[in-house]
């Protein structure tokens, strides 16, 4: 299918790598270390510091990543493939401190700022409920 738009997209890995193989990125989209030249950037939250009961969600990014790799590139229906007309690339999972609240707190808010000042749409996957807390803060910062 060619692209709507003129520019050229990261898109999934294809046919070629099974499915079963290479690194775990979320839908199979390139590992972006790096914000830049993003639209979107998919982000990982594997915390769940915040809950007294029914602790687990820190599993939650690598699990999807996981039952993502499952998902076609090209949407049946539609015949779409939304990577067509965004850039959109897996940033990782943000460094938290598994022992230390505050400080978990802190790298999350400090890893949304950066996204926020670069114009990258984040896409966040797992983390408790506290998890939106310092992710809204980084994101509302400027918007009074």
């Amino acid at each position: 299918m060619t692209s709507l738009i003129e520019h050229e997209y990261p898109q999934p890995q294809d046919g070629e790598i099974p499915r079963f193989s290479g690194l775990p990125t979320f839908f199979r989209l390139p590992f972006a270390p790096q914000a830049a030249d993003l639209d979107i950037g998919v982000v990982g939250v594997p915390w769940d510091g915040g809950t007294t009961n029914r602790a687990g969600t820190r599993h939650g990014p690598r699990e999807l990543r996981n039952a993502s790799s499952l998902v076609r590139r090209v949407h049946q229906t539609t015949r779409r493939s939304p990577y067509d007309y965004a850039r959109v690339g897996d940033l990782g999972d943000v460094r938290i401190n598994p022992v230390d609240m505050q400080d978990s707190l802190a790298r999350i808010e400090a890893w949304y700022r950066a996204l926020d000042e670069q114009q990258v749409m984040p896409l966040t996957a797992g983390g408790d409920h506290l998890t939106t807390l310092p992710i809204l803060r980084a994101l509302g910062r400027d918007k009074g």
